[in-house]
């Protein structure tokens, strides 16, 4: 039995078909069929294990035309079976499944270095994440401590015990420099009055 599968690594679907074909018709006695009916019909005669043909040209032609196309199908089945049965054939094959499990590795390989790259990738991105997120997380307590603040500073207001204590303190501030100028004001011109009255 013919297996097409392994038919098919040194055929192509053309081929496959004809040995098919010549194999499922038995061909393999086609030019012995051809020369025993044409010798019961009286075309052919068998003289001293001779062929002798007996028939017209045009029948001579058909007959010549028949026998090589029958002869080529069978040059050919045997070409391939020399091809099937070929230890080059075997080796190249062998080469061939070799090359591509190779490839194959190189290809798993590839794949597997590529998940490196990007495990390592993602690991990077997570630690990453981790730090800004940290980072998000400290400036907005330090937003919410500075919103504190300032509602802080904004809920003292006008009216605060702490507001009250500093304007009692400015106006007797203010007084006390008022009363100072006074006395500096006194102390100052009071040289010149004198000395214009003459008393000095």
């Amino acid at each position: 039995m013919i297996d097409y599968k392994k038919l098919g690594r040194v055929l192509d679907s053309g081929d496959q078909q004809k040995v098919d074909t010549l194999i499922n018709v038995d061909t393999s006695p086609l030019i012995s069929q051809y020369d025993r009916r044409f010798e019961r019909h009286g075309f052919v005669e068998v003289k001293d294990n001779k062929y002798h043909l007996k028939m017209r040209d045009d029948a001579r032609s058909v007959f010549q035309i028949t026998k090589s196309i029958a002869l080529d199908e069978i040059n050919w089945l045997v070409g391939v079976i020399t091809k099937l049965l070929s230890d080059d054939t075997e080796e190249r094959l062998k080469k061939e499944i070799d090359l591509v499990r190779d490839d194959a590795q190189v290809q798993i390989l590839l794949v597997e270095k590529r998940q490196k790259e990007l495990t390592q990738i993602n690991i990077e991105h997570q630690k990453l994440n981790g730090e800004l997120r940290e980072e998000v997380k400290k400036e907005t307590e330090r937003r919410k401590f500075a919103e504190n603040e300032l509602a802080l500073i904004k809920g003292i207001g006008n009216n605060s015990p702490e507001v009250r204590n500093l304007k009692a303190e400015l106006k007797e501030v203010k007084a006390d420099n008022r009363k100072l100028a006074e006395q500096n004001d006194l102390l100052t011109h009071t040289p010149n009055r004198l000395r214009k009255k003459g008393l000095i």
